[in-house]
């Protein structure tokens, strides 16, 4: 499954938060408004318990909590933009700007697995970091990881 694919599902915001379970629970309303819960709280409960195992604050201003969870109906992945950063627990210590919520059933652990791996991959770039966080509209962000999908897969796109 494409990153394009899961945040079609789950979209994209600008987060009002600073706090990392603030931002967090912004991405989970986000995902339930869009009918992508079954059990929100149950889903809150296993992303929580996720982080509070190890921190999923990743380096360069990116975080990715996650979790498998049988709240949740299908793949997906909700982006918070935060121009000021949310204090993660990052590996390097700076805050998070970009976070990507990622939920799946049990079930789906594959496509879970590729969204998650996706995001690593592509974000681990520093000039793509740059373009998402001055990219001035939700869809514009949509194009940019388009592009890159387009160009990671050598120009042709597979699920």
């Amino acid at each position: 499954m494409n990153l394009s694919e899961a945040l079609m599902a789950g979209g994209i915001k600008e987060l009002s938060s600073s706090e990392k379970y603030g931002a967090i629970n912004e991405l989970i309303e986000l995902a339930d408004q869009k009918g992508l819960l079954n059990d929100k709280a149950k889903f809150k409960e296993a992303v929580v318990n996720r982080e509070r195992q190890q921190s999923t604050g990743l380096e360069n201003g990116v975080a990715v909590p996650h979790a498998l969870s049988e709240g949740v109906r299908e793949v997906f992945a909700c982006l918070g933009i935060s121009k000021d950063g949310v204090e993660f627990q990052t590996l390097d210590g700076k805050p998070a700007k970009l976070i990507f919520l990622i939920g799946a059933p049990p079930a789906m652990n594959t496509d879970y697995l590729s969204v998650l791996s996706k995001v690593a991959r592509m974000f681990i770039r520093p000039e793509m970091r740059r373009k998402v966080l001055e990219a001035p509209s939700p869809e514009d962000v949509m194009r940019i990881i388009k592009e890159e999908e387009l160009r990671m897969s050598g120009g042709v796109l597979f699920r």
